[in-house]
C-alpha cells in the first residue's frame, strides 16, 4: 500500500485515481485527523464479498466441502431443468 498525505493527494488527484483503477494500487491517505484508505471499486467489493463468507460460518463450511467433494455428488448441466 502506497501512503500519501492530503495536500500531495489534492493536487494529484487525477493521476492517483487512475492508477487505483488501472493498476489496483492502495493508498493510505493521511491527514492530520488520521488515515483513510482509496481502493478500487473492484478491490472494495472483493472485500465486502469476503466479508460476507466470514460472517456466514455455515456458508463458508458448505462451500469448502463442496470444494473437496467428490464429482459424482455433483450433476451435468445438461440435467438441469431451467
Amino acid at each position: 500500500m502506497e501512503t500519501i498525505n492530503i495536500t500531495t493527494l489534492r493536487q494529484d488527484i487525477f493521476n492517483v485515481t487512475e492508477e487505483v483503477v488501472k493498476f489496483n494500487t492502495a493508498y493510505s491517505i493521511t491527514s492530520k485527523e488520521g488515515e483513510a484508505v482509496l481502493i478500487s471499486r473492484k478491490e472494495y467489493e472483493t472485500l465486502k464479498e469476503m466479508e460476507f463468507f466470514n460472517n456466514r460460518p455455515e456458508l463458508k463450511q458448505e462451500l469448502l466441502e463442496s470444494l473437496n467433494a467428490p464429482d459424482s455428488e455433483f450433476i451435468g448441466e445438461d440435467e438441469l431443468e431451467w
